[in-house]
């Protein structure tokens, strides 16, 4: 493995069950800067109805997830997703499970990033040349289309746990609209990101840093999970991609298609009953 081109993600996903959840999580955090120290402002203030200073809202991003119509690289634990980039082409990064990813609740994955200049995956310009050539030789000759789409806009923190300057840990805060392409099914999925930036790279080590930060959280009823925001959508398709229908639906999607900007498109109550439909993916792009 190439060390200067791979990044090492080691980070908890903690599902929260509506978005006033996730503002309260961030209330208690902005009140307290002994636990959480922020790494710009060592002395945060607290504004009512303003974030502090210590919290950086992130662009709006439209995020892309490619597969294949048998699904081969969500079934062997690879992720690849594109995003455009303010300076033009595209932000392609692929994200491949380690061993022991999800074998308890730790994200544990090694990104391989690359820059294309047009929408679809390009295996040639995955920096990481072992890594390119084995994305090559496995999947270089399936079909990838766009499936699943990822509209999103995130407020994070960095901080030192406890003023601990040798740990750096990055709480992030986004409630996703996330949707199928082949039958625009959209859902929202509020959650929150423990991840470190610096600290501990040793699975043990990592896992048991992440969990006594987790721990602070768990009188919000948060709940962990192994898996990444479009996961669901992958493992929700994967029988209708069977049948013939979803054959067709995915021969026929376009790579360049933005059916997520049809302002009729409401998101479904279904997977968080808090949600009542009133937001669609459009709205949300429009916003940010």
């Amino acid at each position: 493995m190439s060390k200067d081109t791979a990044y090492h993600e080691i980070e908890f996903k903690l599902d929260a069950d509506c978005d006033d959840t996730l503002r309260e999580a961030m209330a208690w955090v902005q009140k307290s800067p002994r636990i959480f120290m922020p790494l710009k402002d060592p002395v945060p203030r607290i504004m009512e109805g303003r974030l502090l200073p210590s919290f950086e809202r992130t662009r709006g991003r439209v995020r892309r997830y490619f597969d294949s119509v048998d699904l081969d690289l969500f079934k062997n634990g690879i992720e690849i997703r594109q995003e455009a980039r303010e300076k033009g082409g595209y932000k392609q990064m692929v994200k491949i499970d380690r061993p022991d990813n999800s074998s308890d609740d730790m994200m544990d994955r090694d990104e391989y990033p690359g820059v294309c200049h047009k929408i679809g995956v390009d295996f040639d310009e995955v920096e990481d040349k072992l890594i390119r050539r084995r994305l090559m030789n496995d999947y270089g000759g399936l079909k990838l289309k766009p499936l699943v789409v990822m509209v999103s806009q995130r407020l994070r923190l960095k901080y030192h746990p406890e003023g601990d300057t040798g740990i750096e840990i990055e709480a992030a805060f986004d409630v996703p609209c996330c949707g199928f392409a082949l039958n625009k099914y959209v859902w929202e999925a509020p959650e929150m990101e423990l991840e470190i930036i610096k600290g501990p790279e040793k699975h043990a080590a990592a896992l048991a840093l992440l969990e006594r930060e987790a721990a602070r959280f768990k009188k919000f009823g948060l709940k962990r999970t192994a898996t990444s925001k479009p996961t669901p959508g992958f493992a929700g398709m994967g029988e209708f991609l069977k049948g013939r229908e979803g054959q067709k639906a995915f021969k026929n999607l376009k790579l360049d298609q933005e059916w997520w900007m049809d302002p009729d498109l409401e998101v479904s109550p279904v997977v968080r009953p808090h949600f009542a439909g009133t937001t669609s993916l459009a709205r949300r792009l429009r916003a940010s």
